[in-house]
């Protein structure tokens, strides 16, 4: 079975020791493509409706709310 991981071109991804197996094939985006990469629109709506402008003083408060 043959598989494709799209991945950005984020650095630590690139690490030059890194072991894909022979079945896995890496597909880097483009720089500058975060719109191809659909978490990217999920971040997007995170920041803008639900942490902007807020602060939370613990992970603790931050995942009650």
């Amino acid at each position: 079975m043959r598989a494709f991981l799209v991945m950005d071109c984020t650095s630590w991804y690139k690490l030059k020791n890194l072991k894909v197996p022979e079945n896995i094939e890496i597909i880097y985006l483009l720089l500058c493509s975060s719109k191809l990469n659909p978490i990217e629109r999920l971040w997007l709506y995170i920041k803008q409706n639900i942490l902007h402008n807020k602060v939370y003083n613990t992970m603790l408060y931050l995942r009650a709310h």
